[in-house]
């Protein structure tokens, strides 16, 4: 096993680092990884070494990461990126600095780095509180979660240019890039030796070094060719409204400049509709919303119906807002309608 220098930034996070590479340097040729569900129910999965290797020299050949450079760990290593950051530092020789898992880990950082791997929600707490020390790193990779236009507006403003990341853990990190920000590009562009393809408007990753078959997610994508997509929506993500079937992600593209506070569209179940579309904002604060800021953005079909305040969102490790979960903490006396 390759020897690197680690500095623990957080002593909370000692044992899972020892414990990984303890598992890492043993004579097992698996990893078990938990699936994040964007091929399906999530599910544990042995993952090989080997291809964990394959996949962290495509990043640090597509990054140009050199060996001494340095990284920042600040994601779980229950999360395939969390365990993929290591594995590079592994493989690339890198100096491998280990933060805590927090909303906000630029913030704190201690140490100038060459490359981090960040959520969504990272990423903007970056922007919004340290963006000095975000502009300071050279790869700032962000993944996990759909990055929201207005957080794109957000890195514009600071002219600071990152790469978003398209993957998932069946394809062991990441398959494709593009660069958002100041420099952002409409499509997603392959790794080298995968290729795209689509099945009933869903991407279908082609990548023989990792998957033994083609692999049918449920994203929908534009395909421009074998090697670049544009992606759409999750395909599993539809409110079927009085008959119309609506997909919530594009209307929060569409009411991404009208609310500058993190938020969500959901359902709620109604006797009349069946299911009524239902607005859902991150919020220490109380104000009024009324359907007449939406109507110049959303067809009548889309407008939400209720909407609701609350203090925080749920997540999952990987940074993506656990909708079903949040939805289960809001109470019944919380929604307001929209009038």
């Amino acid at each position: 096993m390759q020897e690197i220098e680690i500095y623990i930034e957080d002593s909370g996070r000692g044992e899972e680092i020892t414990f990984f590479l303890e598992n890492w340097g043993n004579k097992d040729e698996f990893i078990v990884c938990k699936t994040s569900g964007s091929t399906g129910t999530p599910k544990n999965i042995e993952i090989t070494k080997n291809k964990m290797q394959i996949s962290a020299r495509k990043t640090i050949d597509y990054f140009n990461i050199k060996k001494g450079n340095s990284a920042l760990l600040c994601l779980s290593l229950e999360t395939i990126a969390g365990k993929m950051m290591l594995v590079r530092s592994l493989i690339g020789e890198l100096k491998l600095h280990v933060s805590a898992v927090s909303v906000n880990p630029i913030l704190t950082l201690k140490n100038p780095v060459d490359f981090v791997a960040l959520v969504p929600v990272q990423l903007e707490a970056a922007v919004d509180t340290a963006v000095e020390k975000l502009k300071s790193i050279k790869i700032v990779l962000v993944g996990g979660a759909p990055v929201s236009e207005g957080l794109i507006q957000k890195l514009k403003e600071q002219k600071i240019t990152v790469f978003q990341s398209y993957g998932m853990t069946e394809t062991i990190s990441h398959v494709a890039i593009r660069k958002i920000g100041f420099i952002t590009e409409k499509y997603y562009t392959a790794l080298d030796g995968i290729s795209f393809s689509i099945q009933n408007e869903c991407l279908v990753i082609d990548y023989p070094e990792i998957l033994n078959e083609q692999l049918l997610t449920n994203d929908r994508v534009k395909l421009i060719d074998s090697k670049h997509f544009q992606y759409i929506n999750r395909y599993d993500f539809i409110i079927n409204t009085g008959g119309i079937k609506v997909n919530p992600e594009e209307i929060e593209i569409k009411i991404a400049t009208l609310i500058n506070l993190p938020f969500f569209i959901w359902f709620l179940q109604d006797a009349r509709l069946g299911q009524k579309i239902a607005l859902i904002i991150q919020t220490f604060a109380t104000f009024p919303l009324q359907k007449e800021l939406f109507k110049t953005y959303l067809q009548k079909h889309e407008i939400p119906k209720n909407y609701v305040l609350i203090k925080n969102f749920i997540h999952t490790k990987s940074g993506k807002i656990d909708r079903i979960k949040t939805m289960e903490t809001i109470e019944e006396n919380q929604w307001q309608i929209l009038n």
